[in-house]
Order: structure tokens, then C-alpha cells, then sequence
């Protein structure tokens, strides 16, 4: 009589445990992703002020959480 061929106990808790450290680790990296996006999409957090593209003295970044119809707009002041 043979014995059933299958995966050993000991791989298949080992396997468990990996698939629950990889699932931990998504979650954390997708926290710190939204946490970074968050703090990056911020026109004021970026010295930036929200304004009308023809009103732009420097450098435009983007809409960013600008109004419609308004880009965030970094103006640099030469210190020296």
C-alpha cells in the first residue's frame, strides 16, 4: 500500500506564515504610500500658493489641490 503524496505539514504553516507577512507588509506600504502622496499633493506644504497661470511669476508645478482653473505656483526669492 503507498503512502498519499503531498506537501509536508511543515511547508504549508511555512507558506501560511509568509503569505501573512506579505499581506502585513502591503498594508504598511500602502499606508505610507497614501501618507506620502497626502503630503506631497499640498501646494502649501510645498511653499506654493494657489493662483491663475498668467498671475505666475515662477515656476508652475501643477494643479495639485488647487481650485479649478488655478495651478500651484512656487515663486523662488534669491537669499544671499
Amino acid at each position: 500500500m503507498k503512502k498519499a503524496q503531498g506537501l509536508p505539514m511543515n511547508l504549508i504553516i511555512i507558506a501560511a506564515l509568509a503569505l501573512v507577512v506579505l499581506v502585513i507588509l502591503v498594508f504598511i506600504f500602502v499606508g505610507k504610500t497614501r501618507l506620502f502622496a497626502s503630503s506631497t499633493a499640498s501646494c502649501i506644504e510645498k511653499r506654493g500658493q494657489c493662483m491663475d497661470t498668467k498671475s505666475c511669476g515662477g515656476s508652475i508645478i501643477g494643479q495639485m489641490d488647487c481650485p479649478e482653473g488655478q495651478i500651484c505656483c512656487i515663486t523662488f526669492e534669491g537669499g544671499g
